[in-house]
């Protein structure tokens, strides 16, 4: 059975909602400190209109993603849903969660799904190249300008 692109961005956002919940875990069982994050998004030279970045740990012993909408090339993550020191990976995706859940609900109901044109590369985001280091200190703003 081969996985469409939508199956898979609707994956991910499913994985960003479980990240949340196992954040708030670690939140109220006084696990170590997290850190927010904000930036700035380009793709092709310009601010990206609209969007999601996520970051996911690639260390085993980190299981805490989590991520932000991008508005107008600007995104944030607030310390409440930040991330603690670790490495991480990064996708960026043009799409946003509620549009994703739109098409994954119309599929379900079996209306017809809206097109849904992803506008960053795969690099960026299913197979994405772009990784992050939080383990030397706090990177307050972190900025990616994706060609």
């Amino acid at each position: 059975m081969r996985i469409s692109a939508l199956q898979k961005l609707v994956g991910f956002v499913f994985a960003i909602g479980l990240a949340y919940i196992v954040g708030d875990y670690y939140r109220v069982f006084g696990e170590e400190p997290l850190y927010g994050l904000h930036g700035r998004v380009r793709l092709d030279g310009r601010p990206m209109t609209k969007g999601m970045i996520q970051f996911f740990p690639v260390e085993s012993d980190n299981n805490r993603g989590s991520g932000g909408e991008i508005v107008n090339g600007d995104y944030v993550v607030p310390d409440q849903f930040g991330l603690p020191r670790g490495k991480y990976q990064v996708y960026v995706s043009s799409l946003r969660a509620n549009e994703l859940a739109q098409a994954a609900e119309a599929r379900i109901n079996g209306d017809e799904a809206p097109a849904l044109k992803e506008e960053v590369p795969e690099r960026y985001n299913v197979k994405s190249e772009i990784f992050i280091d939080l383990t030397k200190g706090n990177l307050i703003e972190v900025d990616f300008d994706l060609k």
